[in-house]
């Protein structure tokens, strides 16, 4: 059984030829969403920051992006915007 068939699809990515490349799971409202390529390997993660700085906690909206090595990074930030867009 596949665990991505699982978790909640937020988005599928496809190439300007129709074929699949990425797909996006879990919840951007909780800033907890994870991506995978087309061989289903994780090439980034979004995660709420959770530390606190002089005993303030960030707001909802405070992340990290998580990038594998070899992932575009301005391909994942444009990933975060549309997330954005979709999702606020």
């Amino acid at each position: 059984m596949n665990l991505l068939l699982q978790s909640k699809v937020l988005a599928r990515v496809f190439s300007s030829d129709d074929r699949f490349a990425y797909m996006i799971q879990g919840s951007y409202g909780r800033r907890s969403c994870r991506v995978y390529d087309s061989s289903c390997k994780l090439v980034v993660e979004i995660q709420r920051k959770a530390a606190t700085l002089e005993g303030n906690t960030f707001g909802e909206d405070v992340f990290q992006l998580i990038i594998w090595p070899g992932f575009d990074p301005v391909l994942a930030m444009a990933l975060v915007v549309l997330l954005d867009q979709m999702f606020s």
